[in-house]
């Protein structure tokens, strides 16, 4: 995306009761977001929401200056945008209808280079969860997964702690902008966090620690993963809220049991009991059930390739995108090959049924 675009959607973004579902809905039919700026339908948006985009119009202006004041902020801080329509951007995430139509970004790692799990918890963490993170990340570390949390206190903190010294990539979703890390007093553990992984936000570098912004940011967190891992949550809080964001969006979702006469494991021991959750308590088998793949593992492709016999060359063409992708939904399949959505499930399905692919939750594929 040119930085003029940049500009325009940063503006848009800021369309009082302009949800990111319609603006993306609106994106894609405008194309550009200079575009839509230019052409911007108010007659299809609902009345209550005309006096807030009457009001930046009148004021546009001082949003494109404001943007672009964002931007030069961002490039002078090494903080990337990516638009929800870039080879960047989280490829999970993309399924989500309420998906962030940006993100800054900051640190040095590829979201998309693989598979990635969304572990969270309570900001008031006991030994019992502690020794868990532990114990996950000592036997995630031989695997080639990424993990994704919030950064905050409690188990977020000791995920990615235990996680980074067992030398796996990380992602810290931020409530707040980069420029302004929240807790402050996990600003190190950050950096670290960027030595080997991303920090990413949907707000601008400098955005505060505002307590709406918090819970607005799960959805990045389950959307961009493949699972969540609950541990130990209380009945209510950001975790649970995790939880249901992560089942909304058809991701596979774990919990790790706790003594029913603990607070902090309430929540766990419910997401478990009414079926939202599936039960952990060996990290092995979760690596077993997400078929996470060895680091050491050669997988010679053009080897494989020769000795498979495929039923057709469309078979072989879409086999090949999905060998070339790594991971890649349904949607981009179609868009790449303009093969209808029917014949295209057949061949996918064909596929499936001699080991050749994978399907995981949202239609993604893999080998």
């Amino acid at each position: 995306m040119t930085e003029k675009d940049q500009i325009y959607l940063l503006a848009l973004s800021n369309i009082k009761g302009l949800s990111n579902r319609v603006l993306i809905s609106l994106l894609q039919e405008y194309k550009t977001p200079h575009n839509l700026y230019l052409n911007f339908p108010l007659v299809r948006i609902k009345s209550a929401k005309k006096k807030a985009i009457i009001e930046y119009q009148l004021k546009a202006d001082e949003i494109i200056k404001q943007a672009k004041e964002t931007i030069n902020q961002s490039n002078k801080n090494n903080i990337s945008i990516i638009c929800s329509e870039d080879d960047k951007y989280p490829i999970l995430l993309k399924e989500c209808e309420d998906r962030p139509p940006f993100l800054f970004v900051k640190g040095n790692y590829n979201p998309n280079s693989k598979k990635l799990i969304a572990v969270v918890g309570t900001r008031s963490s006991t030994s019992y969860g502690e020794t868990f993170c532990e114990e996950l990340s000592h036997k995630l570390r031989n695997f080639n997964v990424g993990v994704v949390s919030g950064l905050a206190y409690g188990i977020d903190f000791h995920i990615h702690k235990k996680s980074l010294d067992s030398n796996i990539p990380n992602i810290g979703v931020l409530g707040s902008g980069i420029n302004n890390i929240y807790p402050y007093e996990h600003q190190k553990l950050s950096e670290r966090v960027m030595e080997n992984g991303l920090l990413i936000s949907e707000n601008p570098p400098n955005t505060p620690p505002i307590a709406y912004n918090f819970p607005k940011r799960n959805r990045i967190i389950a959307g961009m993963t493949q699972a969540t891992i609950i541990i130990e949550s209380p009945l209510k809080g950001g975790a649970i809220i995790t939880a249901k964001l992560a089942n909304d969006y058809n991701r596979d979702v774990y919990a790790v049991p706790g003594s029913i006469l603990q607070h902090n494991s309430k929540g766990c021991n419910q997401l478990i009991k009414n079926h939202l959750a599936c039960l952990i308590d060996d990290p092995s088998e979760l690596i077993e059930q997400l078929e996470l793949k060895d680091k050491n593992e050669k997988f010679e492709d053009s080897i494989v390739n020769t000795l498979r016999e495929f039923k057709s060359e469309t078979e072989k063409l879409i086999y090949e995108l999905i060998q070339k992708e790594k991971e890649i939904s349904m949607d981009k399949l179609q868009q790449l090959t303009q093969i209808n959505f029917p014949e295209l499930s057949e061949v996918l399905f064909s596929l499936e049924l001699n080991d050749s692919i994978k399907q995981y939750p949202g239609k993604i594929y893999t080998l």
